[in-house]
C-alpha cells in the first residue's frame, strides 16, 4: 500500500523507469545517508526519503521546517533514552 504524501515539487522518475515501491526502515541510530546506502547496495535507489516520526513522536502533517513545543512527556521519555 503507498502511503499517502504530498507530490514531490520536481518529477525525477516517470513511466519509463518501471513501477516503484516504497519501504519501511527502522533505525535505532542512522548515520550519514546510510538509508541511501543500504537501498542502492541491493539495486534500489533512494529517490525519497521520508521522515514519520522521531523516537516514539510521529510527525503527522508537520511540514519540513515547521517547529512545535514538545510536551514534558515527549521531553522526559527523550531525555530517559539519552540516558541508555
Amino acid at each position: 500500500e503507498e502511503p499517502s504524501f504530498s507530490d514531490r515539487l520536481r518529477n525525477i522518475r516517470n513511466e519509463r523507469h518501471g513501477p516503484t515501491s516504497w519501504v519501511s526502515i527502522t533505525l535505532r541510530e542512522g548515520k550519514k545517508r546510510q538509508v541511501r546506502k543500504m537501498t542502492s547496495a541491493v539495486g534500489f535507489p533512494t529517490l525519497r526519503l521520508v521522515r514519520v516520526r522521531v523516537g516514539d513522536m510521529r510527525l503527522g502533517s508537520m511540514k519540513p521546517g515547521e517547529l512545535r513545543k514538545l510536551c514534558d512527556s515527549e521531553v522526559s521519555k527523550i531525555r530517559e533514552a539519552a540516558a541508555t
